[in-house]
């Protein structure tokens, strides 16, 4: 227990903020860098990838398929309420890191159209993410706090240990660290 939380949930909070710090990047990056970046499509890969590996692959597949079962097999409704809304808010994540992938695709710089079009992308998945994160760190972590018992989390994090190496997690913050470090405003 780390402040009264589970370090599960602990964990789950430490990669939002990680998350954010991406996000932070990318909408600096396609503000201001985009379009004088000489790979903009090869640093919108490495966004992307970041998003749909770390985000979507290591961060929902804690929550969906670890806590949310776990809520879920304690009464939480898969139809309606906190845990169907983060649910549905994560496809929505998933749409957005799609647009990312597409304006990747093809070599050399951005269209002026393609360049409008991340600038929005990127304030819309920004606007999106940083909402679902405050619902999830000031709503939803703590009802599952109440909800679940400590042997749960305890299970629930080494589920989530053997779902991914150590290795595979610390390369992908290192990419986001990389991002962050190359594409935020300072």
């Amino acid at each position: 227990m780390i402040g009264g939380m589970h370090r599960f949930l602990g964990t789950l909070v430490d990669e939002h903020e990680r998350i954010l710090d991406a996000l932070a990047a990318l909408y600096d990056y396609a503000r201001f860098l985009a379009p004088i970046d000489e790979d903009p499509r090869g640093t919108l890969r490495d966004f992307s990838r970041f998003f749909r590996e770390f985000l979507d692959g290591a961060h929902h597949h804690k929550e969906e398929a670890l806590l949310f079962e776990a809520m879920f097999d304690a009464g939480f409704s898969r139809a309606s309420g906190p845990v169907a809304c983060m649910n549905h808010e994560h496809e929505d994540g998933r749409a957005s890191v799609a647009k990312l992938s597409a304006l990747s695709d093809g070599a050399g710089p951005l269209s002026p159209e393609e360049l409008a079009s991340l600038v929005e992308a990127s304030a819309d998945f920004t606007r999106l993410l940083a909402s679902h994160i405050a619902k999830e760190n000031q709503m939803l972590y703590p009802l599952a706090a109440r909800a679940l018992s400590d042997e749960t989390f305890d299970a629930l994090a080494e589920r989530a240990r053997a779902a991914h190496s150590l290795a595979e997690i610390e390369a992908l913050e290192a990419l986001g660290e990389a991002l962050s470090a190359r594409c935020a405003a300072r």
